[in-house]
């Protein structure tokens, strides 16, 4: 009976060294997913990533930690390097290896990631498809095939995003899914591409002002928490610079839609707002002159043509730099009263 014995209290030390080791390692992945956290609220994606993955060796199926992997790749994939085309892929990989049903009330969270995903690789295939047009390759039957397959998968592309935000935005019972901004700024700007006529921008207006209406209500929540909670004023400061970047590129967007519905006042408020946020923003300063020469507030356009002369860093012969010194000179001469052109 003895060597049984032995046995046994052998089977049940190692049982309770497996357990301990076990509690260890989920307490080590729970540490690797704290430090992710701090460092992706602080826009340092790179680092977070290694983090996840640090936990994910430890604990392979952590979901927390595989859907963090997923949206760091996604973020290190939308910078403009050499790298970010093959990072988006992996991001892409490792984001449809995740079922949103195993999340939970977290299923939106997954959508969302997937639909940033599929369009940033939407506006990748887009760009390779614009190249592929001005820079055929030798043989025009290569050249054209070329293009409809980058047209082809920008439009799968961009229909799985499409549907994958739209489901974000579907969940009644998730408030900080049904008026998720980050879904609705990509839903105003795929929308917007895909119009062909002035009408068909009414889609992506109507995105742009559910997204203004809850951008309203997120700053003001932000600023009251910075009140309450002074020892995290430093994340809410982040997460109002972060929306106001949002907002700035989409106001952009859609001021330039208004412009192209000949909406000039309206073009004009949404840039007043930019320049209000961003009064470097030279590109603003060309667009509100643009609006103003139509209004024929002459003064004003050629005032804000001079604004955008003195901020851009366009390179001399540029189209849209000979274009305002050429269009602030009509506009000088109309505001003293000589119309001539």
């Amino acid at each position: 009976m003895k060597p049984l014995r032995a046995l046994l209290l052998a089977a049940a030390a190692a049982a309770a060294a497996s357990c301990a080791s076990n509690e260890a390692e989920k307490l080590g992945a729970e540490t690797y997913l704290h430090n992710a956290q701090g460092y992706a609220e602080g826009g340092h994606h790179d680092q977070a990533l290694d983090q996840f993955r640090r936990a994910l060796e430890l604990d392979p199926g952590n979901r927390k930690a595989l859907l963090g992997e997923a949206t760091c790749l996604y973020w290190l994939g939308s910078g403009e390097t050499q790298a970010a085309g093959r990072t988006i892929q992996e991001a892409e990989e490792k984001a449809s290896a995740l079922d949103p049903d195993d999340f939970g009330n977290q299923a939106w969270k997954v959508r969302l990631t997937s639909g940033m995903i599929q369009a940033r690789l939407a506006e990748l295939w887009t760009r390779k498809a614009a190249y592929a047009r001005a820079h055929p390759s030798s043989g025009e039957t290569t050249a054209q095939a070329e293009v409809r397959e980058a047209e082809e998968a920008a439009a799968r592309h961009d229909r799985a995003a499409v549907e994958l935000l739209v489901a974000v935005l579907a969940e009644e019972d998730e408030p900080l899914a049904r008026n998720n901004l980050t879904a609705l700024v990509l839903l105003a700007s795929r929308s917007a591409l895909r119009a062909s006529t002035t009408e068909g921008y009414d889609e992506a207006l109507g995105f742009f002002r559910r997204y203004e209406a809850e951008l309203k209500r997120s700053k003001s929540l932000w600023v009251a928490m910075k009140k309450q909670q002074p020892d995290m004023a430093e994340i809410y400061d982040r997460k109002l610079r972060g929306a106001e970047a949002q907002e700035v590129g989409l106001r952009d967007l859609m001021a330039n839609i208004l412009f192209k519905r000949k909406e000039h006042e309206a073009s004009i408020s949404e840039l007043d707002q930019v320049l209000a946020i961003d009064p470097r923003r030279s590109r603003a300063w060309l667009a509100r002159a643009q609006n103003n020469e139509e209004l024929g507030r002459w003064g004003d356009a050629a005032d804000d043509y001079r604004r955008f002369l003195e901020l851009t860093d366009l390179p001399p012969g540029n189209s849209d730099l000979v274009r305002a010194v050429d269009r602030m000179a009509v506009c000088e001469r109309k505001a003293r009263g000589d119309g001539t052109e």
